[in-house]
């Protein structure tokens, strides 16, 4: 890997104060995060959208954000879908 990729892994890890768990995952969480914070712009756990494992069809992770709110359980989604019913 090269220089300035560990080096924002490296930064990132810092400041979410969250452990290293081998290149490619930290990798993966640097991708992640990067992706994700492009468009929501709050705090989130960056484990809750990072997915990827052996035999996951390279799916890395996954994050859903509804009208500026990052989902991260079915009851979030849940509790979209009575607002929506109730507005129609």
């Amino acid at each position: 890997m090269d220089r300035i990729t560990e080096s924002l892994i490296t930064e990132l890890l810092k400041n979410l104060e969250i452990k290293s768990e081998g290149v490619s995952k930290d990798f993966e969480k640097l991708v992640n995060y990067t992706i994700v914070s492009n468009d929501y712009n709050k705090t989130f756990d960056i484990d809750s959208i990072t997915v990827g494992d052996g035999n996951d069809t390279g799916i890395d992770g996954i994050a859903i954000i509804v009208n500026g709110q990052h989902i991260e359980n079915i009851e979030e989604i849940n509790d979209l879908l009575k607002k929506i019913i109730f507005l129609k």
